[in-house]
């Protein structure tokens, strides 16, 4: 349904005996670019949904109590945590590590490397995100939020082209303390040699009280063959993302905002 509404149509890809990707563009060519959805789950599965959703019904008895005994503003709290209980210090790399481990998890190794033509990775980011509203995560550097004096890791950059060794910045909680939590030990799905096949990431996002949405992340080196030789696989990239997108050199940087 989104791609439709950005007027890219899809087909379903009839099940086989081995593994195949979910969706194919819409064409005669069965070199057409195809499509793998996964729906990202909550650290901690359905034990962690199970309990968030526990925590959001005591909330609401608690605010129909409050209600009932005559307050004239009532409030609660509700925790809502998809990336489990973070180490303090360490909540940027955390998200960093759980977004590639969870996406590299859905990705058998060398199961498209046979495949016939490029696959773009769809994953659905409705249980898990990586935390901030806004399309600035898709840069490797986000300055100047949630503070003027801020820099954070950006997590759906990292996602894609992480790399081991990587320096982390996290928000310190006050100004003067080390903006750097640590190093990453993990690599990004666009950079992972057993995920050639991979042309981009589409990421679908859930904006809280917003229709969803689609970013989108590829490798610079690639554009110029994309442009070239694959002209379907440009369009079809900028025809469902539009302005939401970046690369591995941060190009599209100056389009994301900051928040």
């Amino acid at each position: 349904m989104l791609a439709k509404d950005r007027s890219v149509d899809l087909d379903r890809v009839t099940e086989a005996d081995k593994p195949t990707p979910d969706f194919r563009l819409h064409g005669p060519s069965p070199d057409l670019p195809q499509f793998e959805g996964k729906t990202l789950s909550v650290t901690g599965g359905w034990r962690s949904l199970a309990a968030m959703a526990e925590d959001s019904f005591k909330a609401q008895v608690e605010l129909q109590k409050q209600v009932a005994d005559g307050k004239r503003v009532a409030t609660a709290v509700h925790a809502v945590a998809p990336h489990g209980n973070m180490p303090r210090g360490l909540q940027q790399t955390t998200m960093c590590r759980h977004l590639i481990d969870k996406a590299s998890g859905n990705i058998k190794e060398g199961q498209y490397v046979g495949a016939p033509t490029f696959l773009f990775l769809v994953l659905n980011l409705m249980l898990i995100d990586g935390h901030f509203n806004g399309n600035s995560d898709l840069r490797p550097i986000v300055p100047s939020y949630p503070h003027e004096w801020s820099v954070r890791t950006g997590t759906l950059w990292t996602l894609s082209f992480g790399s081991v060794g990587q320096l982390v910045h996290g928000t310190p909680e006050f100004e003067g303390l080390p903006g750097v939590e640590g190093t990453l030990e993990r690599e990004g799905v666009l950079v992972n040699l057993n995920y050639e096949k991979v042309a981009g990431v589409l990421l679908v996002m859930h904006p809280l009280g917003k229709e969803p949405t689609m970013y989108g992340l590829r490798r610079y080196a690639d554009a110029q063959c994309w442009d070239s030789k694959r002209p379907d696989l440009s369009t079809v990239f900028h025809a469902l993302v539009g302005k939401d997108w970046n690369d591995d050199r941060d190009s599209n940087g100056w389009h994301l905002t900051t928040h």
